[in-house]
């Protein structure tokens, strides 16, 4: 099982990374929030332990273990994890162009 180490979120520095992927698992204590954000690319999150709840599209979805959630490109969305959670992120880039995009922001490098 994959467990917070002391941080509310803690993403390991090995992910998978190619120019139009990214494949991130995240492990989140009980109460961890992100916040609103959105992605240039297409987002899969999938529930590999505990429970999330995600808001996107003025709904919230209650993702347990085995929910895959997908998500279209600068789809805005937040997430608290209900207890704690092990969650696998997949980021897709059209053309291998990798940029996040924050609500006040423009866009920058993730």
């Amino acid at each position: 099982m994959v467990r917070p180490l002391g941080t509310r979120v803690r993403m390991p520095e090995h992910s998978l990374k190619y120019d139009d992927l990214r494949v991130v698992l995240m492990a989140l204590e009980a109460g961890a929030k992100i916040p609103a954000h959105k992605a240039n690319g297409r987002i899969t999150v999938q529930v590999l332990s505990g429970h999330i709840r995600l808001n996107a599209s003025e709904r919230a979805f209650d993702l347990l273990p085995g929910s895959l959630l997908a998500l279209d490109h600068r789809a805005p969305h937040d997430l608290e994890a209900v207890e704690e959670s092990a969650v696998l992120l997949t980021i897709t880039w059209p053309g291998g162009r990798h940029e996040s995009i924050n609500d006040n922001d423009g866009p920058s490098q993730t």
